[in-house]
């Protein structure tokens, strides 16, 4: 299968913004390629709609697909065209710009590059693209109503995101996309999945859930506390668990919205970057053993790391020095032992 190079990649800032390497068909990731309308088949994510090119002499698309636990990622490049139908999902849906000249309309509404529409429901839709387009299509197992995302049972939602945000949500999708294209095994990748579905909820989380959403009611504060200190010891009990925000307001007996309005009000930070912090320091208590044995991306991996390129930047952000340096100082510490 030939790569996927007719898909725009957003801007890396963390790699080279002129990356171009291509998505490849893997064990875990579909790629298909149209070389004109009459090929063109819908991939049916978020519903169905009849199509009208308003170019079909230049009309090409790209499109690679994969599947999380709880939630299935497409992400195309578009044709200009007109389209109508039934689209959205029983569940929810997300649509996300990943091109920074990204324009469409939804049922006359615009929708540019920092527009996330989110879908709850099945609804009679127009959309129009002038030019061609690359977005990502998410459909969730779940209504997703637990979070603090805008609530509401059945209609279209439009948000628009910050620069910042919408960047690194794009970056996420396309590191998830990417892995997919290079695994070797399906089993690898399964072994993975959770942590990155989580980080693209974290992803949305920051984009959907506004300040007011979480923020604290009165004489919830004792609760709070208490919720806090659970979350606490359940990890500090099963040190080795997985720290997933639905695992954990399972555990809990809560939702995923109160324990992050119970962190924010008790630490003052989100609930993913609490989890974060955590996993971090697993990594290191462990890398400060100094064990012959030790591999940084292995221990990174066991604790949820999934791309080591933005592991090693949040280790050393909150320690001052690379994961490979802890490792180091700590096998020169045994040696002298």
């Amino acid at each position: 299968m030939a790569p996927l190079g007719t898909l725009d990649k957003p801007q890396d800032q963390i790699g080279n913004p002129d990356y171009t390497c291509g998505l490849r068909a893997s064990s875990v990731l579909r790629v298909d390629h149209f070389e004109n309308i009459e090929e063109f088949r819908p991939v049916g994510i978020l519903g169905t709609s009849k199509t009208v090119a308003l170019d079909p002499a230049s009309a090409s698309i790209s499109r690679a697909a994969l599947a999380l636990p709880e939630c299935r990622v497409v992400l195309q490049r578009s044709f200009a065209r007109e389209s109508e139908g039934d689209l959205g999902a029983e569940t929810c849906g997300l649509v996300i710009p990943m091109s920074p000249d990204h324009c469409h309309t939804l049922n006359g509404q615009l929708v540019g590059s920092d527009g996330v529409v989110l879908l709850r429901g099945i609804m009679s839709c127009r959309v129009r693209e002038p030019h061609p387009n690359s977005y990502a299509l998410v459909r969730m197992s779940t209504a997703m109503q637990t979070r603090g995302w805008p609530d509401f049972e059945r209609g279209i939602g439009l948000f628009s995101a910050g620069a910042q945000q919408i960047r690194d949500l794009q970056r996420v999708l396309w590191n998830i996309a990417h892995r997919a294209s290079t695994c070797l095994a399906s089993a690898d990748f399964a072994k993975q999945a959770a942590d990155m579905q989580e980080t693209l909820y974290a992803a949305f989380d920051s984009i959907l859930i506004k300040p007011d959403v979480i923020r604290e009611r009165p004489r919830s504060h004792d609760r709070h506390r208490k919720y806090v200190s659970q979350l606490d010891a359940l990890i500090q009990e099963s040190p080795s668990a997985s720290l997933y925000s639905e695992d954990l307001a399972l555990a809990l007996g809560t939702s995923v919205r109160t324990l992050q309005t119970a962190m924010v009000t008790v630490h003052g930070i989100s609930l993913h970057k609490y989890i974060r912090i955590r996993r971090l320091w697993m990594v290191r208590c462990e890398l400060a053993r100094g064990y012959p044995s030790t591999n940084v991306k292995a221990i990174a991996g066991a604790h949820g790391f999934w791309h080591m390129g933005d592991f090693s930047r949040l280790y050393k952000v909150e320690f001052g020095e690379f994961p490979s340096e802890t490792l180091m100082q700590a096998r020169r510490y045994r040696s002298f032992r």
